[in-house]
């Protein structure tokens, strides 16, 4: 997309930019990914939440995921986006009400 350089073009000249459109719509090129590249190191740019996936000859850009501990046991990682009570698979089977997720049910 065009995006990536717009942003780039306007922190190197030091103007802000803000931009409503979702920069996961569309791929960039390998010049674009080095561009993108350089702006994760600078404080303000606006693809901090966003990360670089390889497909075949391109890149896209996707969210960045958000890990969560699991709300029981503080140590092991929640399944935040299926399990309803927020928790690993072990503390699920033994404290939780039953969820969604497959592998939570009891065996």
């Amino acid at each position: 997309t065009t995006l990536v350089r717009m942003a780039f073009k306007a922190y190197e000249l030091g103007f802000p930019f803000t931009c409503d459109i979702d920069p996961t719509d569309d791929t960039i090129a390998e010049s674009q990914k080095i561009k993108f590249d350089k702006m994760k190191d600078w404080s303000n740019s606006p693809f901090h939440p966003y990360q670089c996936k390889k497909v075949r000859t391109h890149y896209k850009l996707v969210k960045k995921h958000k890990s969560v501990n699991c709300v029981e046991c503080k140590s092991r990682k929640a399944n935040k986006t299926a399990c309803a009570n927020k928790m690993c698979r072990q503390c699920c089977l033994k404290h939780g009400d039953p969820c969604t997720v497959t592998s939570h049910t009891k065996e």
